[in-house]
């Protein structure tokens, strides 16, 4: 699943409206959430694919490092998003459509197969997700 500016933006518009709320508070709603999520579940992490790295850059710009600090730069160059509310969107958006497909276990899968971006001939490639924080935290909580 390829994301666009301009298909985020509409979907963005779209999930404004329908909860009746500015992007600002939207944005603090859905990260208190993914949030609270991740905490409990930490290996989670593994099903936002590419836009783990975006979403996570967005709680470290907000001052909370308690996912960890390490970010892959490579990642969020390739998979990134200017409006951070874009980015918070894709990443949710991916885990939705990887649960869909049945392609994130109980435990999340941390290799996904992606369409080349900006091909149209069906290429794909595995990206794999590691971020040595979120599987520490996620060790700790199944050895606790």
């Amino acid at each position: 699943m390829e994301f666009t500016e301009d298909f985020l933006q509409r979907q963005l518009e779209e999930a404004l409206a329908s909860a009746g709320i500015d992007k600002d508070a939207w944005k603090t709603k859905i990260m208190a959430g993914l949030k609270t999520l991740l905490k409990q579940y930490p290996a989670r992490y593994r099903g936002f694919g590419p836009y783990w790295w975006g979403l996570k850059k967005c709680f470290l710009d907000a001052g909370d490092d308690s996912l960890g600090d390490s970010i892959d730069a490579e990642g969020i160059e390739a998979f990134g998003f200017e409006d951070e509310a874009h980015a918070i969107l894709a990443a949710v958006m991916f885990e939705d459509n990887e649960g869909a497909y049945g392609r994130i276990g109980k435990g999340g899968e941390n290799t996904h197969i992606l369409d080349i971006p900006g091909t149209s001939d069906g290429g794909t490639f595995e990206y794999t997700v590691i971020d040595e924080d979120m599987e520490r935290m996620a060790a700790i909580i199944i050895a606790g």
